[in-house]
Order: C-alpha cells, then sequence, then structure tokens
C-alpha cells in the first residue's frame, strides 16, 4: 500500500467509528432509565439523555415527608437517575467502539 491508500483506509476507519458512536448514542438517548427514590417514596425516570420523563410517587410514603424533604428527595432522585442515564449512555457508546 501506498501513502494515499494508508490514508484513505484510515479515513474509512475513522468514519465507520464516528457511525457507530453516533447510532449508539441515539439508541441510548431513546432508552429511560428508572430510579427508585428512597423509603419507598417512588420513582423517577428519565430518558436516555437525562430528560425527566415521569414521576411516580406512593402516597403513603409522601406523607410521612415535610414539602422540604419530599423536595430534596425528588431533587437527588432526579440527579441520580441522570447520571446513571449518563453512565449507560457513555458506556454504550465506549462499546461500539
Amino acid at each position: 500500500m501506498n501513502y494515499v491508500d494508508d490514508l484513505h483506509h484510515l479515513v474509512r476507519e475513522i468514519h465507520a467509528k464516528v457511525e457507530a458512536a453516533e447510532q449508539a448514542a441515539n439508541a441510548a438517548a431513546n432508552r429511560p432509565t428508572t430510579y427508585e427514590l428512597p423509603d419507598g417514596l417512588g420513582e423517577v425516570t428519565v430518558s436516555g439523555d437525562g430528560a425527566l420523563l415521569d414521576v411516580s410517587l406512593q402516597v403513603r410514603a409522601v406523607t410521612a415527608h415535610t414539602p422540604t424533604s419530599l423536595a430534596r428527595a425528588l431533587l437527588q432522585g432526579i440527579r441520580a437517575a441522570e447520571q446513571a442515564a449518563r453512565r449507560e449512555r457513555d458506556a454504550t457508546i465506549a462499546a461500539s467502539q
């Protein structure tokens, strides 16, 4: 092989890897992640790219919280779900390489 053929082969290889990573990222973005809130409070679900999709609360558990502790638990749960979705997305993309 000559230099030009080597470069052409390398460019095709790079394009294939980029396409695989884009496909993996798109697949991961469409895969929801659900996080169980502590104390049986309920669960939050986010999309693969971290957008909030759903919050389900257990009424009995909600009544045991103050408004402040409920807000804190929900925010922590949403953040944890977003982080889990990010880790899953990153792992999916890395596995595609």
